[in-house]
């Protein structure tokens, strides 16, 4: 984040474990943690978020895939409605995997006993891959992915995506590859 230059776009892909100490605040476990050393021992989300506010970029994305993940708003500051009001600068946004007090769906295992990617990366890698499920659009904005994504995961029923938005403008991720097939041939 320190790098980036106004024109940058930077992501954050964040898998894993999420946990909350005693004042609300949810931190990003590491191989290290133990829940007797959560705070000395693990990622705190408030770090992370401190630093996309001092970035330049103004095209930010974090993908947050643990439980508690709506939390990366600041909890003294009332979670996600907190950040959608903060100053980022515009094109900022957090897709997270679940609300404030929800644990997000665990992998499952397939046939074979590999681990498959969790409900929420499942339905992010679907979407990219799918355009969303609709050839009239050109290009998978951030907004267009959170739709459908929140449409498969809540269909489940297990937790709440949120997307946490400066609602500025809104930021292409991606060409909708089911729009260039629906192009004539010459087109695509």
């Amino acid at each position: 984040y320190a790098d980036a230059k106004r024109d940058d776009t930077v992501l954050l892909f964040y898998a894993g474990h999420g946990e909350v100490d005693h004042q609300g605040r949810l931190h990003f476990i590491l191989p290290e943690t133990t829940r007797a050393r959560l705070v000395a021992r693990s990622l705190d989300a408030g770090y992370v978020r401190d630093r996309m506010r001092d970035s330049r970029s103004t095209r930010q994305v974090a993908v947050l895939d643990c439980c508690y993940a709506a939390r990366f708003g600041d909890p003294t500051r009332g979670g996600e409605a907190a950040l959608e009001r903060e100053t980022f600068g515009s094109g900022t946004y957090v897709l997270a995997a679940a609300a404030r007090a929800q644990t997000a769906a665990e992998p499952a295992q397939d046939i074979a006993g590999v681990l498959r990617s969790s409900v929420f990366t499942s339905a992010l890698v679907e979407g990219l891959r799918t355009g969303v499920g609709r050839e009239d659009i050109e290009h998978v904005t951030v907004s267009a992915l959170f739709d459908s994504m929140e449409q498969q995961v809540g269909a489940l029923g297990q937790q709440t995506p949120t997307l946490i938005a400066d609602r500025q403008k809104e930021l292409v991720l991606a060409r909708n590859p089911v729009f260039l097939m629906s192009l004539p041939q010459a087109l695509q």
